[in-house]
């Protein structure tokens, strides 16, 4: 296992359990949500949050 495969899991970890989007952004060093959710969101697998969560400034 590479230390890349563990950043990746990491961040699906942080996406599928409910993390609001931003804050996993910041998190990862991602300068955009739009990263994080196109790299990190297994199909079928994300638990929806609310709008609020992905306009909230974490």
């Amino acid at each position: 296992m590479r230390f890349h495969d563990l950043r990746h899991a990491y961040a699906t970890w942080l996406v599928t359990d409910g993390v609001p989007i931003k804050l996993a952004r910041r998190v990862m060093g991602h300068e955009q949500a739009s990263t994080t959710l196109n790299r990190h969101t297994p199909p079928g697998r994300l638990r929806h949050p609310g709008p609020e969560c992905l306009h909230a400034a974490c």
